[in-house]
Formats: structure tokens, sequence, C-alpha cells
């Protein structure tokens, strides 16, 4: 992943499955998703209290060089 500009934000492996790894090759999107949760039965009471925060951002996979 790299920053506007280039530069590297992060180095490595992806850790997801195929599915994700075609998910976001397909749409070259990436949903971020944070808040105080644990897991996704949490969102909802996150959301509640305008805790959860989503963010879209333009993304794409490459090998490395």
């Amino acid at each position: 992943m790299c920053r506007p500009g280039g530069h590297p934000w992060y180095e490595g492996p992806v850790a997801a499955g195929r599915q994700w790894q075609r998910a976001i090759r397909a749409h070259r999107t990436l949903l971020l998703v944070t808040g105080p949760f644990t897991g996704v039965l949490d969102f909802k009471a996150a959301a509640a209290t305008g805790e959860l925060l989503l963010l879209t951002v333009a993304a794409r996979l490459t090998e490395p060089p």
C-alpha cells in the first residue's frame, strides 16, 4: 500500500483469502471500518453511539517488485 505520491505505507503480504483479493482487484476499493468493537456483532452499538467510523479508499493489489 502506498501513500499519495507513491511513498510506501505498508509493504508485506496481505492477510486475506483469495475471495477478498479477487474482490479488491475487481472493485479497486477498500472499506476501512474502525471503532470500539471486538466483532461485527458490535457494529450496531458503535453506530448507535456515533463511534462507528467508515472510510472507503481507492486500492489495488500488485505483485512485489
